[in-house]
């Protein structure tokens, strides 16, 4: 299931779309897609496209003028998750951005009918110039090759946790749904991954799921972000990573408003689920222990099945990812300076 509000960047997101709902029909897949209708041209584009001729068992859109304000990512996956056919037994979340590949959408599948009871994919995220490449025939091992080699030239960063997840439908039931109180971008999809979490036991009670510490480094990651990251770090090890095309923010200023309002209201729900737990979990992190969990569990990981630690130097990396770029534009003007020189 995927969300679409095309109050903003509308061309871009019909296309994308278009391209998801062709690869995804094409294989047999359920997709839902949930549309916050401004009753705007592209909106009624979108109608009139789904109404033309997609198989409404296959494809279904549930639309409606749910919001007039900043989307509301939550609510619009809520009505997506009402919308979905009573037969089906397990939920995949991917953003609209989202690269949609059969294989990853499969491994996600198997994963969590197999006991896991959660899936989760890595994704990286695309820059422009990885984005059109991507549109070209550039392949995913190519890009993921790079990525891991420390090459930055098509990506941004590598987003671990992700909200790329696959989840049995029963565990809705005593997580609850999206919290529609989260506007704009952020903070909602950890509000219900954590939650999901609990209600399935994938996560335990623990005070570092209310830590909200942010690193450039998805193995260096602690509180929260480490304990769910945990639940992708298999898929990571395995290579096995979406793809989120890259897209520019409109307005900066409002995205990052928001982005502290979200938080400041997942510190409050954290603080109130905390307080639902038995008393025998401790009420702060042992700070004692400086080895973030997924960190550990990598080493451990790699240990038990024969792998380098060394292989994924680049998820160690907390440079800005604006430095390692600079750093390959300075390396290929080094490398036409001493062209010249020649």
């Amino acid at each position: 299931m995927t969300t679409i509000d095309l109050g903003q960047r509308p061309r871009q997101l019909l296309s994308r779309l278009q391209s998801m709902v062709s690869v995804l029909a094409a294989r047999g897949w359920t997709l839902v897609v949930a549309h916050n209708d401004r009753n705007s041209a592209a909106d009624m584009q979108l109608k009139r496209w789904f109404e033309a001729g997609i198989d409404p068992h296959r494809i279904r859109l549930a639309s409606g003028r749910f919001f007039a304000g900043p989307v509301n990512n939550a609510l619009l996956r809520n009505r997506a998750f009402e919308a979905l056919d009573s037969r089906c037994d397990t939920i995949i979340l991917m953003d609209v951005d989202i690269h949609a590949d059969h294989d990853l959408l499969m491994h996600l599948l198997r994963q969590s009918q197999s006991g896991d009871s959660i899936a989760m994919v890595p994704v990286l995220y695309l820059n422009a110039i990885g984005t059109l490449g991507m549109r070209r025939g550039l392949s995913a091992d190519r890009l993921i090759h790079d990525f891991m080699s420390m090459r930055r030239r098509w990506t941004l960063h590598l987003a671990l946790p992700s909200s790329f997840i696959a989840f049995r439908r029963c565990h809705l039931a005593s997580s609850g749904l999206f919290d529609e109180t989260y506007t704009g971008h952020g903070y909602e999809d950890f509000d219900f991954m954590i939650r999901l979490g609990l209600s399935s036991g994938i996560l335990k009670p623990s005070p570092d799921l209310l830590m909200d510490e942010k690193t450039a480094a998805p193995l260096l990651a602690r509180g929260f972000r480490s304990r769910l990251g945990q639940i992708g770090l298999q898929s990571l090890l395995d290579h096995r990573i979406g793809f989120h095309s890259f897209h520019a923010r409109s307005d900066m200023h409002a995205h990052r408003q928001a982005q502290a309002e979200n938080r400041d209201r997942f510190q409050h729900r954290m603080a109130a689920l905390q307080r639902t737990w038995p008393p025998t979990v401790p009420d702060a992190v042992d700070r004692a222990d400086p080895v973030p969990p997924i960190l550990r569990e990598f080493y451990t990981r790699c240990h038990e099945q024969g792998r380098s630690p060394h292989d994924l130097d680049a998820c160690l990396d907390a440079r800005p990812g604006h430095l390692i770029r600079s750093g390959w534009h300075t390396r290929l003007l080094n490398r036409i300076a001493g062209a010249w020189s020649c």
